[in-house]
């Protein structure tokens, strides 16, 4: 909670110059699991006066373990303060695409594993590629995680994400 409150808290002057900014944040396993946990979120932006369009939760690998319909009661009940979700390191561990058509997700985060070495293994750019238009096609946004070199950066600009990430930037 401190790490959201802080954040929160940073960002807000941000936003007065950039309104369309937004900051990401993890929620852990052991927020999510209680059922309070949502309704502090939205208490702390009442309190700063942050306005919740401008914030991404963004659900860990763990988070996927939780019961389904607990998960959707959560998200939904953020979503619906207009908080965005994204899912985090796609294409990893648990991620399925079931999540994807299941969870009330706005983004999908696509694990940095298939982006640092896409230019030289043709199957990362193939499941880049088939990642990014089935996300498109759900009506999601798309960010590429691990853009480490101009050179990355360059060749991912075909897949058309929405946002990019990493030590490059």
């Amino acid at each position: 909670i401190w790490i959201l409150r802080r954040a929160m808290k940073d960002v807000k002057e941000i936003i007065k110059n950039y309104p369309r900014f937004f900051i990401n944040v993890n929620m852990s396993y052991s927020q999510l699991e209680r059922p309070e946990f949502v309704q502090e979120v939205i208490d702390i932006a009442k309190e700063i006066g942050f306005p919740t369009r401008n914030l991404q939760l963004e659900l860990t690998e763990r988070c996927r373990n939780i019961d389904m319909k607990y998960l959707k009661e959560q998200l939904n009940f953020l979503r619906e303060h207009d908080i965005k979700i994204a899912l985090d390191d796609y294409g990893t561990g648990n991620s399925t695409i079931n999540l994807l058509c299941e969870l009330p997700i706005t983004s999908v985060k696509i694990d940095q594993t298939f982006i640092l070495n896409i230019l030289n293994k043709g199957s990362n750019q193939v499941v880049v590629d088939s990642t990014v238009q089935c996300a498109k096609r759900l009506g999601l946004t798309v960010c590429l995680e691990g853009v480490e070199t101009q050179e990355i950066k360059d060749f991912i600009g075909k897949y058309s994400a929405n946002y990019h990430q990493g030590y490059f930037y």
